[in-house]
C-alpha cells in the first residue's frame, strides 16, 4: 500500500488524480482492509502482511483502522525502497513500479520454504485457493494471470507484438514474436521464482530507465515489465486464469461479468473502491463479518450477470473480431 503525499497528482483512473489526497488514499485503506478480511476468513492460518511506506490512518470512516488490522491477523511492514521513474515517463502515472519493491521487501520476509502471493488492494478471495493451485505452483514456479488473447490489443502503449519486440532488445534469451500481457494485480510464486523474478525485473526497469531518457520505446508499467520477466523465467501463460479474473462491473461504462466469476478463487474489483468495498469496510468497522457465502458475495459485489451485461460483452467481442480480421485484410 503506497501512500502519496499532498498534492501527489499522479493519474490513477478509478480514483481520479491527487493520489495523495487523504479522501483518495482511504479509498486504497478501506479496500486493503477488505482484502485481509477475506483472506483470514478463507485462510486463517496464513501469514498476512500489508507493505507501506506510510502507518495508516488511526481512524477511516470513525472506525480504529488498526484494530481492523489486528482483528485479521495484518502485519504492517514497511517498504524497504521505493522506486518511482521520473516525472513524465508515461503519462500521469509513475507508481507502476513499486511492485518491485514490494517483491524485495517480501523476499527478505519469508522463508525459502514459502509461496507467496502479492495482491492489489481491491482484490477479495471468495473461497479458499485449493490444493490443485498450490500443486501447479509448486510444479511451474510462478503464475501467469493472462488478459488478452488478441495480440493487437494495445494495453497501456504496446500490443503483444511490442512487447516481444521490446524483450529482444532488452535480450538476446527472448526470440519469440508474441509475448502475452499479464495482469499486474497477482504475483504467486514460490520463493526460488520470487528471487528470479527480482533479479530480472530491476534489470529490466534499469533498462527502461536509460532507455526513457533516450527518448526511445520502452515498458510503460509493471504489467510490461512483469509479462517480458516471467517470459524470461519460463512462465506459462494462462496459468492463473482459472485463479482470479479482473471484473469490471460498472453496467454504465463497462461490464466483463460473464456468469462464471463463481468458478474462481480471486476477485480483482478495480471499480468497486468506492462503491460496494466501502460499504464491506463499514460492515467490518461495525464488528460485521465478511460474507463467505459466493452467491451473497456475488449480489454485493455487483457481480452478477444479467442478460444486458452478457449482451454488451458478446457485442464487444464481436467488435474485437471484426477489427482483426479487417487488419489482417489491410496488411
Amino acid at each position: 500500500m503506497f501512500s502519496a503525499d499532498e498534492g501527489d497528482n499522479s493519474n490513477h483512473p478509478q480514483v481520479g488524480t491527487n493520489i495523495g489526497a487523504q479522501r483518495v488514499k482511504n479509498h486504497y485503506w478501506r479496500s486493503a482492509v477488505c482484502l485481509y478480511a477475506s483472506a483470514h476468513a478463507h485462510h486463517p492460518e496464513a501469514r498476512k502482511i500489508l507493505l507501506v511506506n506510510k502507518m495508516p490512518p488511526e481512524t477511516i470512516d470513525g472506525y480504529d483502522y488498526r484494530s481492523l488490522l489486528d482483528r485479521f491477523n495484518v502485519e504492517l511492514v514497511e517498504f524497504d525502497s521505493i522506486t518511482r521513474p521520473p516525472e513524465g515517463y508515461h503519462t500521469g502515472w509513475n507508481t507502476q513500479f513499486i511492485v518491485i519493491d514490494a517483491l524485495e521487501t517480501l523476499w527478505r520476509k519469508v522463508s525459502p520454504t514459502s509461496q507467496v502471493m502479492l495482491l492489489d488492494s481491491d482484490c477479495l478471495f471468495v473461497k479458499p485457493v485449493d490444493q490443485e493451485i498450490i500443486d501447479r505452483v509448486k510444479k511451474l514456479g510462478v503464475l501467469q494471470y493472462t488478459l488478452w488473447d488478441a495480440d493487437d490489443i494495445s494495453e497501456n502503449g504496446l500490443t503483444n507484438y511490442e512487447l516481444a519486440e521490446l524483450g529482444r532488445e532488452y535480450s538476446d534469451q527472448v526470440t519469440t514474436d508474441v509475448i502475452k500481457y499479464a495482469g499486474g494485480e497477482i504475483f504467486f510464486g514460490d520463493y526460488k521464482a520470487l528471487e528470479s523474478v527480482i533479479k530480472e525485473a530491476r534489470r529490466a526497469y534499469d533498462i527502461s530507465i536509460k532507455r526513457n531518457s533516450k527518448g526511445l520505446k520502452k515498458f510503460n508499467e509493471e504489467a510490461h515489465l512483469l509479462s517480458y520477466v516471467y517470459h524470461l523465467v519460463g512462465g506459462k501463460d494462462y496459468s492463473a486464469n482459472d485463479l482470479i479474473k479482473r471484473i469490471w462491473t460498472d453496467r454504465s461504462l463497462y461490464c466483463t461479468v460473464n456468469g462464471e466469476e463463481n468458478n474462481l478463487t480471486i476477485w480483482h474489483l478495480p471499480a468497486e473502491k468506492k462503491t460496494s468495498l466501502r460499504k464491506m469496510y463499514q460492515i467490518l468497522g461495525r464488528g460485521g463479518d465478511y460474507f463467505t457465502d459466493i452467491e451473497k458475495c456475488s449480489v454485493f459485489f455487483n457481480v452478477t450477470a444479467t442478460k444486458l451485461s452478457l449482451f454488451k460483452m458478446y457485442l464487444r467481442n464481436q467488435a474485437r473480431r471484426l477489427v482483426k480480421v479487417y487488419r489482417k485484410l489491410k496488411s
